[in-house]
């Protein structure tokens, strides 16, 4: 999903337009044009004492945040059954990318 929207926003897509199909709780937005580390620390902020640090569960890392206009955004890399359709939706509503989407199965052990 990081690459799909990376190469949306990449090629001139809208967040308006990406948000359309990504679910809000899929992206984080912060004022202001953060780097990494000041990522961190806002997150740091929310973090519950969790077993996973709640940025392990961003890309935040150093080129992983989005800066438009003013503001910082960071996709989640937490996607759950979802996402197939959800880059399908990106494909239809981005036409002129000419994204592919396939699925494959994935074995871990």
């Amino acid at each position: 999903m990081f690459l799909i929207v990376s190469e949306v926003l990449g090629n001139g897509g809208s967040l308006h337009r990406i948000l359309e199909a990504v679910p809000a709780k899929q992206i984080r937005e912060f004022d202001g044009t953060l780097d990494a580390e000041q990522i961190r620390e806002q997150l740091d902020k929310e973090d519950s004492g969790g077993t996973v640090h709640r940025s392990q569960r961003y890309f935040c890392k150093d080129d992983e945040p989005f800066q438009i206009k003013g503001k910082t955004y960071i996709l989640s890399n937490q996607w759950d059954r979802d996402a197939p359709g959800i880059a399908r939706e990106l494909a239809r509503l981005f036409p002129e990318l000419k994204i592919k989407v396939e699925e494959t199965s994935t074995i871990v052990e």
